[in-house]
């Protein structure tokens, strides 16, 4: 056996031993916590991002990180086989129909909402509400209090662990378009003005072809149905590009009433929470069934897709609907216990790669290592009346990746 004889020597390796040991574990305390401070550490860990990570980073670091999601895309892989679905639905006609599309994810407020959009219209013939209901067996049905008008309302039944986000969800409620002449998009927790039919189609028949009303609804207060405050918001604007995710993020400002305006605002953004149009909406952006789990990256997929076809954008210069931005009182899609939140950054970027908002380089990586991302991506890609440049003027900011 070694042995030591001399004791001072012995207690310097000791020492020594114990300093090795000391320092080692200073390290590790170190990089446990500052690993926040070192992202590159942890990128293949994107789902603990935040939006103060990123803002650390140059763009060419977020899109490596961002990237770093398709790791894995095996994984994910059947959620781009080919489904049977409508990939050209029919131009509306002149018939004053209002197709109405509900998507809601376990939302006590949906019969709520139906109910209160079929009393305030002026022609409640003329509506074709369509629900997709994602639901446990035991949440409100979209038809309790509804029954008197069940010939109106279509609803699709699919079970909440079925859900795969709320374009998946909107997407089978447009396969179900049928021509009609105007179409209205809003969330599941909305309330109306009275006679809102007849006000929103005067406004859009006011403006060119291819015109959206659009808006981030002010709110009303879940409890009381009253509203919070001021009834009118001016045009719904771009105001940031997320470092996060890179789409953008709309909002418009609330307006005294002693100061509206005698025309619809101009807005320059999409909601995916309000928006009325005519029914060429459905073939201009048609809404991409193979974008599962996907929330944010909709609002500018669409917005983008319709401005370079020529769509301009406005929101409403009186008082219409309101919304209720809480999500205390329900469950969320992405509450679910099968929720993954890899497959969500899988479908941002799908979208990018479409709205050619992708380096090139991850374009080219797509093509040739995950060509299965790209399903049926020939129906949902920009249009050339305008450019994604032009679009870019229009909000002030950037979006084009510098490659």
């Amino acid at each position: 056996m070694f042995y030591i004889k001399n004791k001072k020597l012995l207690e310097l390796l000791v020492l020594l031993v114990l300093l090795v040991l000391l320092g080692l574990l200073l390290f590790i305390i170190f990089k446990c916590t500052n690993i926040k401070s070192s992202l590159k550490d942890y990128t293949s860990d994107f789902i603990r991002y935040n939006e103060e990570d990123f803002q650390k980073l140059n763009p060419n670091e977020r899109w490596r990180i961002r990237i770093k999601c398709l790791k894995n895309f095996n994984l994910y892989s059947d959620y781009y086989k080919p489904i049977n679905y409508i990939k050209e639905l029919p131009n509306y006609y002149k018939n004053n129909l209002i197709f109405v599309s509900i998507a809601s994810y376990r939302d006590p407020e949906c019969p709520l909402t139906i109910k209160n959009l079929i009393q305030n219209a002026s022609n409640k013939s003329n509506l074709r509400i369509i629900v997709c209901q994602q639901n446990d067996k035991n949440d409100i049905d979209a038809l309790k209090g509804n029954e008197l008008y069940k010939n109106l309302i279509k609803i699709i039944r699919l079970d909440y662990l079925e859900a795969k986000g709320p374009t998946y969800a909107r997407h089978l409620i447009q396969q179900t378009y049928n021509s009609e002449e105007f179409y209205l998009q809003i969330d599941s927790h909305t309330l109306f003005e009275k006679d809102w039919d007849t006000k929103l189609i005067d406004s859009i028949n006011d403006l060119p072809e291819k015109s959206c009303i659009t808006q981030y609804l002010p709110e009303y207060n879940r409890n009381t149905k009253k509203i919070k405050s001021f009834s009118v918001r001016d045009g719904l604007k771009v105001v940031d590009i997320s470092n996060l995710d890179g789409f953008s993020r709309v909002t418009s400002k609330f307006v005294n009433p002693s100061n509206l305006q005698n025309q619809l605002y101009i807005a320059n953004g999409w909601s995916g929470c309000f928006s009325f149009s005519r029914g060429n909406i459905c073939q201009d952006a048609p809404i991409d069934p193979y974008t599962p789990e996907l929330f944010f990256g909709e609002e500018m997929d669409i917005a983008i897709r319709l401005y370079t076809r020529g769509w301009n954008f406005y929101s409403p210069n009186y008082p219409i609907a309101y919304t209720n931005f809480t999500r205390s009182y329900r469950k969320t899609f992405w509450n679910k216990r099968n929720y993954n939140k890899n497959i969500t950054l899988i479908s941002r970027i799908r979208i990018h790669y479409r709205l050619n908002t992708l380096p090139i380089k991850y374009k080219k990586l797509i093509e040739e290592k995950y060509p299965e991302l790209l399903i049926d991506e020939k129906y949902f890609t920009l249009g050339n009346v305008r450019t994604l440049a032009e679009y870019e003027n229009l909000i002030g900011l950037d979006i084009i990746p510098d490659d």
